[in-house]
């Protein structure tokens, strides 16, 4: 399975055995030398602290005419995928003891195409991760161009995986701003999506190809918005209509409030005011947070939801530093349910901690669905978790709930994190790292990566298109301290 795209590698322990002539191996180290540099890295000394520039493409087609000279028994028999990839392992490992980085270049250029050749995803993303720690190459782009490759040879089991990392890599490029990546994967992705029929990996592609195109009108309708401050900082107008944007739309509050307090609005003036003058205590927060729930409460739509769910963010504030007890704890605590309720039915979503699943597997101390450990609530990220599922895979085997999913259900969304149990040190990890995959329908959606420490989290939101069922798997090398949560998971029916 494709797992190496953001691991590091271990070391892998062949022996290689060599028959050569002293004439050959003379030749294939004069000729290496040729391309090296002063201050150059043996790839055997690991990651250099610069990426070399890759060898000139006439020196590396002789290093590869030696190479094949020298393994030419090798290569006559390399007929088969598994002879291929024998050859390839074998290349990887002399390359991990190159003397010189064009040595490196020439066998690992081998080893990527002898991989593919074979159809060995793992194989293939080994050497190009192998060649991207020491080259300044686009390691990107040989993935995309390998999976393309590999699409061909491997196993159908493996193609969904292939399809994942294509997506992984749209995703990456489209955060980086690089929209030629971003469509030549997502170009890739859907074709195989299309090979598999998996309409879960259709969607995603599609959301993403969609979320790209709102970034781009939102950017645009960004640039129109602060072309229009700088021309006229102080109209109030335009000071509202941009506040408006950054608080209510882009939830960016912090770049808001001054312009909400230049505004034309006088009431939202006047609340952007008290909140920047308000005095650091409970009383002074309180306050502030009231005024902007009470405003919120005669609004409608967006408005509506974001004042709630910035009053709300201000009472959690109080919360997490432990400012707040008693009875005006529990009014504070009311308030952010009724923000979180509101902005759920908004969307018109079910938290999966409400609906009894169909089936579970392989949970240490049982499914818990009320953010607890042991019989008590647990931390992540700073807060608690009232609708988190607890869920630690006993052993070596992956922990599993199913879900019948209601009708309409159009995307799942949610976090999955490495809780704190109470009483635990704060340097306290899992004794493995955890990961966790969505199934929808049966077939793979979404997998995180490995998350190995307290408070390491992943935010998934997955297109459903209408799919029965979804399973939530987590899993562990170790079972010992697998302190696993998926952290209120909704699905979304609009």
């Amino acid at each position: 399975m494709v797992t190496r795209l953001h691991e590091q590698l271990a070391p892998l322990a062949f022996v290689l055995l060599f028959t050569l002539q002293s004439r050959a191996q003379d030749g294939l180290g004069a000729l290496l030398e040729e391309a090296e540099r002063p201050g150059n890295t043996s790839a055997a000394a690991g990651r250099p602290d610069r990426l070399q520039q890759v060898p000139s493409a006439a020196i590396t087609k002789q290093a590869v005419a030696q190479i094949k000279d020298i393994f030419r028994d090798d290569y006559a028999k390399a007929t088969s995928p598994q002879t291929r990839a024998s050859l390839a392992r074998q290349l990887i490992a002399q390359a991990k003891k190159s003397a010189t980085l064009a040595e490196c270049w020439a066998l690992l250029s081998e080893s990527m195409r002898l991989a593919s050749d074979a159809g060995d995803v793992n194989l293939s993303f080994e050497a190009i991760d192998l060649s991207v720690e020491q080259f300044a190459i686009d390691g990107d782009e040989l993935r995309l161009e390998a999976i393309t490759k590999l699409a061909t040879k491997a196993p159908s089991s493996e193609i969904d995986d292939l399809t994942q990392t294509a997506l992984a890599i749209a995703r990456k490029a489209a955060d980086s701003d690089n929209p030629s990546l971003t469509s030549k994967s997502l170009s890739l992705a859907n074709s195989l999506a299309r090979k598999t029929k998996n309409r879960a990996l259709l969607a995603e592609a599609g959301k993403i190809q969609q979320a790209v195109r709102n970034e781009d009108k939102e950017s645009k309708e960004l640039a129109a918005i602060k072309a229009k401050l700088a021309e006229n900082p102080d109209d109030s107008e335009i000071c509202l209509e941009a506040a408006r944007y950054f608080c209510f739309k882009a939830d960016d509050w912090k770049t808001g409030l001054p312009l909400l307090a230049k505004g034309s609005d006088t009431e939202l003036s006047r609340l952007a005011v008290a909140e920047s003058n308000a005095p650091k205590t409970p009383n002074g927060l309180i306050a502030v947070a009231d005024a902007w729930w009470q405003w919120a409460e005669k609004e409608r739509g967006f408005a509506k939801s974001a004042g709630m769910l910035h009053a709300s963010d201000l009472y959690q504030s109080l919360l997490d530093a432990d400012m707040v007890q008693g009875l005006d704890r529990v009014r504070l605590e009311k308030r952010i349910r009724e923000a979180s309720d509101l902005n759920r039915q908004k969307h018109r979503a079910t938290v999966l901690a409400d609906i009894p699943p169909v089936a579970t597997s392989n949970i240490a101390f049982g499914l818990k669905t009320d953010g607890t450990y042991q019989g008590k609530p647990y931390v992540c990220k700073g807060r608690q978790w009232p609708k988190g599922l607890t869920v630690m895979p006993t052993g070596m085997s992956f922990a599993s709930i199913t879900y019948a999913l209601p009708e309409g259900s159009k995307r799942l969304m949610g976090k999955v994190g490495v809780f704190r149990p109470q009483g635990a040190s704060e340097h306290a990890a899992p004794s493995a790292p955890l990961k966790f995959e969505i199934l929808v329908d049966g077939r793979s959606a979404w997998k995180s990566g490995a998350l190995a420490r307290v408070d390491d989290t992943s935010d998934f939101e997955i297109d459903l298109f209408s799919a029965k069922t979804v399973e939530l798997r987590t899993s562990s090398d170790s079972g010992n301290s697998a302190w696993a949560a998926w952290l209120e998971v909704q699905v979304v029916h609009r």
